[in-house]
C-alpha cells in the first residue's frame, strides 16, 4: 500500500509527563477522600466544576467555553456576589452544556451543577439572600465530627502518645462511657476522612484506643468526679448504650448515683445492654458483662 498507514500501534505515552501526572492524580484523589465535614456544598461543587474544566479536550465548544463560564458564575454565588439573574443564567447555561456536549466531561459536569441547584437549594438561597452560608456550615475536625459520640479523638491520641493512658481513658469517657467495649467493636467512622489520608492512609484510631485500654484497663482508672447533688430524680428509659450514656451524663451533671440512689434506669430486658450482647462478637461480650446498673 502506498503512503503512510492510517494509524500506528504504540504503547508509548503521547506526553512525557503522563506518568508523573498519574502520581499527582493519586494525591488529588486522597485529598478528595479526606474532604472535611462542614464544607460549604457550593464550594465543593465549584471545585469539582473547575476540575472538569481542566479535563476538557477543547474540541467541543459547549464544554470548552461553557464550563469556564459556568465556573465563573458559580464562583460569584460562592462569594455571595450574585443575584437571582445570575442563578437563572447558571441554570440555563448548565442545561445547554448538558444537552449539547459531545462527551461525559461536559454533560456530566453540567448535570452535577443542575442536581446541586436542587439538592442545595437552601444553601443557594442563603448565599443570595443572606450573603452568607447557612448556619452550621464550617469545617470541623473530621474524626471528632464523624464519631457518633463526638469523642475528642486528637486529645486521646496525644495523651496515648505521651504515655498518659489513664488520661486517654478518661478523655474517651468524657463523651463515651465505654472505652474498652468500643475499642473492640466500634466501626470507627472517625477514620473515614482522617487527614492522614492526605499523606497515605487513615490513622488506626480504634487500634490506638485499644492500645490505651490494654496498657491501662478502664476499671483501674478512677472515673471523673461527680458534681454536686441537686436532689432531683431522673428516669432514663432504655438500658442500651445510649440510655447508659444519658444516665451517666445525668450522674456527672447532678451527682446522681449510678446504682440508682436518686435515679432509675429501665429496660424491657432483664439485663442491660441486651442488643449489644446479641450483636457484639463473642470475645468482646465479656466487656459488656461487666456493665451493670442498679
Amino acid at each position: 500500500m502506498d503512503g503512510e498507514p492510517v494509524a500506528k500501534l504504540s504503547i508509548a505515552p503521547r506526553s512525557r509527563d503522563d506518568a508523573r501526572i498519574a502520581a499527582h492524580l493519586d494525591t488529588f484523589a486522597r485529598r478528595v477522600e479526606a474532604t472535611p465535614p462542614g464544607m460549604c456544598p457550593l464550594a465543593v461543587q465549584l471545585t469539582m466544576l473547575q476540575t472538569s474544566g481542566a479535563q476538557t479536550c477543547g474540541k467541543c465548544v459547549p464544554c470548552r467555553d461553557g464550563i469556564p463560564q459556568l465556573a465563573a458564575m458559580l464562583k460569584r454565588v460562592v462569594d455571595c456576589d450574585a443575584d437571582e439573574g445570575v442563578l437563572e443564567g447558571l441554570r440555563a447555561l448548565a442545561e445547554m452544556i448538558r444537552d449539547t456536549s459531545d462527551c461525559a466531561i461536559g454533560y456530566e459536569a453540567a448535570r452535577s451543577v443542575l442536581e446541586g441547584l436542587d439538592t442545595f437549594a437552601d444553601e443557594y438561597a442563603s448565599h443570595l439572600r443572606d450573603r452568607s452560608c447557612q448556619e452550621g456550615v464550617g469545617q470541623t475536625v473530621p474524626c471528632e465530627t464523624l464519631c457518633p459520640a463526638h469523642v475528642d479523638v486528637p486529645a486521646y491520641i496525644a495523651l496515648t502518645a505521651a504515655g498518659d493512658y489513664a488520661g486517654a481513658v478518661n478523655m474517651v469517657r468524657k463523651d463515651n462511657p465505654f472505652p474498652t467495649a468500643c475499642a473492640f467493636v466500634c466501626e470507627h467512622p472517625c477514620e473515614t476522612r482522617c487527614r492522614r489520608t492526605l499523606i497515605d492512609a487513615p490513622i488506626n484510631i480504634r487500634g490506638i484506643k485499644k492500645f490505651a485500654v490494654d496498657q491501662m484497663p478502664a476499671d483501674q482508672v478512677a472515673p471523673p468526679p461527680r458534681s454536686v447533688d441537686t436532689a432531683r430524680t431522673v428516669a432514663v428509659i432504655g438500658g442500651g448504650l445510649t440510655g447508659f450514656r444519658s444516665y451517666r451524663c445525668v450522674s456527672l451533671a447532678s451527682a446522681q448515683d449510678l446504682q440508682g440512689r436518686n435515679g432509675d434506669q429501665c429496660d424491657r430486658s432483664d439485663r442491660h445492654h441486651a442488643v449489644e450482647r446479641i450483636h457484639a462478637p463473642a470475645p468482646q461480650r465479656c466487656h459488656l458483662d461487666d456493665l451493670r446498673v442498679g
